[in-house]
């Protein structure tokens, strides 16, 4: 604790000390005083600092400002016109001043104080505001009134004086505080212009950078590894078809042919597509028996296998660098492997547009389904959906042929004149007859026209066109 003359801080202090032992039990209600008799009467009227710090679990630090008052005007024998009230004024926060008022006695009988808070400035005194405090307030024989000095600047001090049926408004003997000084602040308004500006600044900043990110990621361009497994012609048209509408409308880089690259290395092509694509997608592809399949569906260069383990090598890394999805047709939903089913996954052509956002997310203005409905790749998107029903039509007349199911073929003869047919009435019978060219084909015969003359036996040759689509020449199903 130290007491210290305003003005002469450096001059005349005296400082005192308490501790307290640390064993010893301090109830909250605890108050600590302190008698410091001014009996000297060249204190009278003198303007003093108390400032105290508390040190225990936390630093508490107070400092008020007061004036000593005279004793001519603080003892008993004072009469309430000239009775000086003593306050003091926490200056702790600047902010806010707190001015403490010690009521007078009781026998004044004074019912409330008036309260004048005063600026001087460039010579210039003048009074803020006024209040009234009543007297009932007090809280252990003490009233505070709280003053924002926020927009304030120059030297606040308070009056007060005591209200009562004898001294009414400013009749009575007025007590001043100290003069507390306050720097100029600034306004509110400059805060808010210059804190704007910074602001403004900053985010203006922020998005240059932003930008930049944002387009070195747009310009980064988007490398695709199409993976399948070449089961079937119309599968692999499927996935061409797909290739060229999704490059058409994006104009993005698609890896999915060994055949086209530089090299004649599949195995060295697909590391060197993988490593370089930043999407990989899995086309599930039906599995489809050998004996089902008519022609040949090998590929030369099938990679399916090596891309595969790639994918799996790189799902099992900590932190993948690639996107992988499943993609799956009409034909072959469950045709995905098990080490992929966990895998976002996308039905064409149910998810279309959601699998088009995914390849290309769309922009503010640019939608991605304009994108893919635009005129100029509407014919590509129809070449797409006739390939898929090409490849659905396949897949089921090749699941039917693997159930053993012997194919009805009816003979068409595009002319009479070789035909063995002697009598007109006999038309009808040949019409219903049963052809048996191999024991496990049965044909059937609905309609007989032949084709013209001539020695040519291939053109001669009848047409048979089997009811699940094939079409060969007769002589082609004798064995």
């Amino acid at each position: 604790m130290r007491f210290s003359k305003i003005g002469a801080e450096n001059e005349r202090n005296v400082c005192r000390v308490f501790n307290i032992w640390e064993n010893t039990t301090v109830s909250k209600t605890s108050i600590l005083k302190y008698d410091c008799p001014w009996s000297d009467r060249s204190y009278e009227g003198q303007n003093f600092i108390l400032e105290y710090e508390l040190s225990w679990l936390t630093v508490l630090y107070k400092k008020f400002i007061f004036k000593v008052p005279s004793f001519d005007n603080f003892n008993h024998l004072t009469k309430i016109k000239s009775l000086e009230i003593f306050n003091y004024v926490d200056v702790t926060d600047s902010d806010y001043l707190r001015l403490h008022i010690q009521t007078a006695p009781p026998r004044y009988n004074v019912t409330h104080y008036l309260v004048e808070v005063i600026r001087e400035r460039n010579d210039t005194i003048t009074r803020l505001t006024v209040q009234v405090l009543d007297a009932k307030e007090a809280t252990n024989g003490e009233l505070i009134y709280v003053y924002s000095t926020w927009n304030e600047f120059g030297s606040i001090y308070f009056t007060v004086s005591p209200i009562n049926n004898i001294c009414k408004e400013n009749e009575c003997l007025k007590s001043t505080t100290p003069k507390y000084l306050i720097g100029r602040k600034k306004s509110s308004l400059v805060i808010g212009m210059v804190g704007a500006s910074v602001i403004i600044f900053a985010l203006f900043y922020g998005l240059i950078f932003w930008n930049k990110k944002e387009r070195l990621l747009e310009l980064a361009p988007v490398r695709i590894m199409f993976v399948y497994n070449p089961s079937s012609n119309t599968h692999c048209e499927v996935v061409r078809n797909l290739a060229r509408v999704l490059q058409g409308a994006f104009c993005i880089t698609i890896f999915m042919d060994s055949v086209d690259a530089n090299h004649q290395d599949p195995t060295f092509w697909c590391n060197h597509s993988f490593t370089s694509a930043s999407h990989i997608i899995y086309f599930a592809s039906p599995e489809v028996s050998s004996s089902a399949v008519q022609g040949n569906f090998k590929s030369i260069c099938n990679t399916h296998d090596v891309a595969l383990k790639l994918i799996k090598k790189e799902l099992g890394c900590s932190h993948p660098t690639k996107q992988i999805v499943v993609v799956t047709f009409p034909y072959s939903i469950n045709a995905t492997p098990s080490e992929l089913s966990h895998l976002r996954k996308f039905s064409l052509m149910k998810d279309f547009d959601e699998f088009s956002r995914y390849i290309k997310p769309p922009t503010p203005f640019v939608p991605t389904t304009l994108l893919i409905w635009s005129a100029q790749h509407l014919e590509m998107y129809m070449d797409l959906i006739n390939s898929i029903y090409r490849a659905e039509k396949e897949f089921e007349r090749l699941n039917s042929y693997s159930g053993n199911h012997a194919p009805e073929i009816t003979i068409t003869v595009n002319s009479m004149e070789n035909f063995p047919i002697t009598d007109d009435d006999d038309t009808s019978e040949d019409e219903e007859r049963l052809l048996t060219i191999q024991p496990h084909y049965n044909f059937l015969v609905s309609n007989l026209e032949l084709s013209g003359g001539g020695n040519n036996k291939t053109e001669d040759q009848p047409t048979v066109t089997t009811t699940n689509g094939f079409k060969n020449n007769i002589q082609d199903l004798e064995m």
